[in-house]
Order: C-alpha cells, then structure tokens, then sequence
C-alpha cells in the first residue's frame, strides 16, 4: 500500500490480489493441461447450415439415408471437439508459458508493485484464461 501523510492509495494491493487470482487461473490451466488431450465431451452442435433442408430428421426412418445422415453428423461433432481440444491444449499451454514468465519477472523485481510489463502480461494472461474458460464450457 502506497501512503503520502495519512493518504493511503490501494492500488499496489488491487494489484497483488490481481496477481494471485491469474496466477490461480493459470495454475488451474496448468494443471488441466495434461487432462485436456484426454477428455472427449460430446456436444449438442446444431447442423450446420451448408446442408440441404430437405434431410431426414431423427425421428424420420428412411433406411441408408437416415443412417447416413447420422454418421456425416458424428464425423463433423468428433471433428469439431478434436478441433476444440486442439484450441484448448494450444491455449493451456500459452497461459502457463505466460504465468511462468509473470512469475519469473515478478521474482527478479525488488518493488513492491508490478511494472507495467507486469501488469499487461497479467491482462493477457486473464483474457487467455477467460477464453480457455469458454471454449471448456463449449458452445
């Protein structure tokens, strides 16, 4: 806390407690991490919208077209979640590139508050962690 006579300004302590909790988030990315190659999470993805109207529905049994229908759907969900598990690893693993390196600068500084270099590599961190946050929650 900086304080000038009896004026105290909080903003070095705004910025530990901002510190800690990106440092949280990316401990917590960090610690997924490994886990993130292994999980497959069925998502309910509408069709998408280069398709023809005219295919049969779930509740309609046309034989092979039906069947077809299905196994092009499955194709596209399996290839849309590789595609997001490949996001997340990617993501993952540049947040805790991001959260070593604001550790490594913040333990070479001897002040008490952090650099502005310190404070964008924080704001960084925080966007990624929030996009790695989304793209867990899914669509």
């Amino acid at each position: 806390m900086i304080c000038i006579g009896t004026i105290c300004d909080g903003s070095a302590e705004r910025g530990r407690k901002k510190f800690r909790r990106v440092l949280a988030l990316g401990l917590l990315a960090a610690a997924i991490s490994p886990l993130a190659g292994q999980i497959v999470l069925p998502l309910p993805y509408p069709a998408p919208p280069g398709l023809p109207a005219g295919l049969p529905g779930p509740g309609n049994q046309n034989g092979d077209q039906n069947a077809e229908t299905r196994k092009l759907q499955q194709r596209m969900e399996k290839a849309r979640n590789e595609k997001r598990q490949r996001e997340l690893v990617r993501d993952t693993n540049a947040l805790l590139d991001l959260a070593r390196r604001l550790d490594a600068q913040i333990r070479g500084s001897t002040g008490e508050s952090l650099t502005p270099e310190q404070i964008k590599l924080t704001a960084e961190i925080e966007k990624l962690a929030k996009s790695v946050e989304t793209k867990m929650k899914g669509p």
